[in-house]
């Protein structure tokens, strides 16, 4: 998230970083997409299949 406030990724970019974080929390994942547009929700399918 610093890197994206700083201006250094974009939003595609901080979505990345939040996956990979994220990675096999199903819980924190639901919780980023509260903040997230539809079209733009990281895929529940990305979590079950541990990516």
């Amino acid at each position: 998230m610093n890197n994206f406030n700083a201006g250094r990724i974009d939003r595609n970019g901080c979505i990345e970083e939040v996956k990979e974080l994220f990675k096999g929390h199903r819980d924190l994942i639901s919780g980023f997409n509260v903040f997230l547009p539809g079209s733009l929700e990281i895929a529940d399918w990305y979590n079950l299949e541990g990516r």
